[in-house]
């Protein structure tokens, strides 16, 4: 069987869902709840960012924009159990593996494992470089010679990681 007749013949299944799916615009996003609220301009539905919820909080999301268009199915075709499967904006996502979580949107992204993040870590690095100083024959340093290439690293790093 060839792949356009393999497409064709899933194409046929999906349409003749009791459930489609449909085109909504997004109201609201609950982060904590991993939900949003949408509606199709007739009715609101509050559907989750994810097709599954777990309680272990493992997770990635995609967080859309408000007032942007998202593509709608039925868990299972239960109109009472909507996913979100596609965005047209995305506003932030969220990848989160036990105690690991990477962030992102439009003003940078951010690794982060417990307490300490990325950011946090490349700008305290920094910040020691740019104190450090020497003992040499001739007494201690009193300044770094190139402090000022640390400082334009630290403001750099600042603008690419956020934390978010």
């Amino acid at each position: 069987m060839g792949f356009e007749t393999e497409l064709s013949r899933a194409l046929e299944k999906f349409n003749d869902r009791d459930v489609p799916v449909f085109l909504a615009e997004v109201i609201s996003v609950d982060k904590e709840k991993g939900t949003c609220e949408i509606t199709d301009g007739e009715l609101n539905y509050v559907a989750r960012l994810g097709s599954v919820i777990n309680s272990t909080e493992d997770r990635f999301f995609i967080y859309p924009k408000i007032k942007s268009k998202v593509l709608v199915a039925p868990i299972e075709e239960d109109i009472h159990q909507l996913y979100i499967v596609t965005c047209a904006e995305v506003e932030h996502l969220q990848f989160k593996v036990a105690d690991c979580t990477l962030s992102m949107d439009a003003t940078g992204f951010n690794f982060k494992k417990q307490n300490e993040s990325l950011r946090s870590l490349i700008i305290d690095l920094l910040r020691a470089i740019q104190q450090m100083k020497f003992t040499t024959n001739m007494g201690p340093t009193i300044n770094l010679i190139n402090v000022n290439d640390f400082v334009s690293l630290e403001s750099k790093f600042e603008n690419l990681l956020k934390d978010i």
